[in-house]
This record gives C-alpha cells, structure tokens and sequence, in this order.
C-alpha cells in the first residue's frame, strides 16, 4: 500500500465523518414536550364538559425526566380526578425503543401505554422485519419501512397489552374507555 492510497483513505472518512449531522437531543426532547403538549390538549378536550361542571377535576404539575443523551427536563404530569379516583398520564420520554415518546396512564386497576409512533405501524409486530436467505441462492434485497417516500406521520396511540399488543388510534371514544377501565372499583 502506497502512501497516496493511505491518503485517500483518511480523506474519505474524514468526509463521511463531516458529513453526518451529529443527532440533535435538543430537538429531539423539544418535539417530544411538543406532541405532549398536544395530548394534554386532546385530553383537556375529551373531558372539557365534565370539567366545566366540575364533575372531574384535571390538574398539571411539572415532574423531571433524565434521560440518556438529553439529561434532565421538566415535563408536565396531567392528573384527572373522577370522584375518589386519580388518573396520572405520566410522561416517560423519548428515548425508547419502536416509538418517539411515552407516557403512561396510570389509575387503580393498572397501567395503559399511550405512545408516539409512525402512523403506518399497526402492531408492534410491524416493527419487526425477519429475512431468511437459503444457501446458494441470491438473497432477495431488503424490503424496508423505513425506504417510503413519504415522511413520517407521528401519532399518539393507545398499546393494548401484551401478548397481541395492537395499536389503537388516539381519540376520543378509546381514550374514555381507557380512562373508564383505570378509575373503576
């Protein structure tokens, strides 16, 4: 190997080095409390009636998160009141694995994941791509998700338990069932 070879390989990971945009945590934290922030607002819409009449009692206060990479923030927890009965929507954050953010919405009967994912996806199976290649034969090329022209959509959903684990869309009608299911006796 001669030294003109060596360097031309020091200047070509040099230039892949510069051309990769380090990941931005700021912006990555800053979306999260943004699509929180819708949330709470959905939410605060869903029960705006009962609120108005007192019936249920909805309530924010800040809690920190520390996560890997974008360290501590504040973010707000929401608190729904249903008589006796509290509801915490808790915020968990942004770095995870499948999903952009978390929180979890925890009342007397357990916990319901409501989480941030790319619109397309439908079950956490969709995350999960299995290629088998047999022996002498040209492996197929790759079919990914993530090729699609278009961009991605992020949207709140409501995950089922495991072990089927589905997706529902983020709306009214589930979201009062799920909160119904968590504030029961």
């Amino acid at each position: 190997m001669s030294k003109d070879e060596f360097r031309k390989f020091v200047e070509e990971k040099e230039k892949e080095s510069t051309a990769t945009q380090p990941f931005d945590w700021k912006k990555e934290k800053d979306t999260y409390l943004s699509f929180l922030d819708a949330l709470y607002k959905d939410v605060k819409d869903f029960l705006k009636e009962y609120i108005a009449n007192g019936k249920i009692i909805v309530t924010e206060r800040q809690i920190e998160i520390d996560e890997e990479g974008t360290g501590k923030y504040t973010a707000n927890l929401l608190e729904i009141v249903i008589g006796k009965h509290p509801v915490q929507l808790v915020p968990i954050g942004t770095q995870l694995i499948g999903c952009k953010g978390r929180v979890d919405m925890k009342g007397r009967k357990g916990v319901i994941k409501i989480v941030l994912v790319n619109s397309r996806m439908k079950s956490l199976r969709d995350h999960i791509q299995v290629t088998i290649n047999e022996v002498g034969k040209e492996p197929a090329p790759a079919k990914s998700q993530d090729e699609s022209t278009e961009p991605i959509q992020w949207k709140w959903r409501l995950l089922t338990a495991p072990p089927i684990s589905k997706y529902h869309d983020f709306n009214e009608e589930c979201f009062l069932q799920a909160l119904m299911e968590l504030a029961r006796d």
